[in-house]
């Protein structure tokens, strides 16, 4: 028996691949500024326009705030500091977005429950700061491994 422990095949890299940490402090940062445009965005067109009432547009905001911090957490999960191969960040990221992907409608329907607000605004407001944090994220990523790889 060897005190050393082995590695699986699923985490060895394929042969000439590199393993590298993603940008921690960028990928952490994308969901923040995404969701405070689209919330500055959102607020200010809803003013102007006058189109919900200050519950609903509360609401709305708080739906943001849920979505970029879904998006934020399951950036987290997947430990960006940490040093692997290409491939396995890959398939870390895939999974990680699928969770957002089906946390995200539920945290918005547990919102909409305990709250009442306007659905299709509520609707409206998740889907454009989830697709909004999903784009910063992705360019991040893809400017990163473009670099590296």
């Amino acid at each position: 028996m060897t005190d050393t422990p082995r590695q699986s095949e699923f985490i060895k890299p394929l042969p000439g691949e590199k393993s590298v940490s993603l940008p921690t402090a960028k990928l952490f940062s994308a969901p923040f500024t995404t969701s405070a445009l689209v919330a500055i965005t959102w607020f200010t067109s809803v003013r102007h326009y006058g189109l919900l009432d200050a519950r609903d547009n509360v609401g709305c905001m708080v739906g943001i705030g849920v979505t970029g911090l879904i998006a934020f957490l399951s950036i987290f999960a997947i430990s960006p500091w940490k040093i692997r191969p290409i491939s396995l960040w890959a398939s870390a990221w895939l999974g990680a977005t699928v969770i957002r992907f089906l946390t995200t409608p539920i945290a918005a329907y547990l919102l909409y429950s305990a709250s009442h607000v306007n659905a299709k605004a509520l609707a409206l407001s998740v889907a454009i700061t989830y697709a909004a944090c999903l784009g910063g994220e992705v360019w991040v990523l893809s400017l990163y491994l473009r670099r590296v790889a």
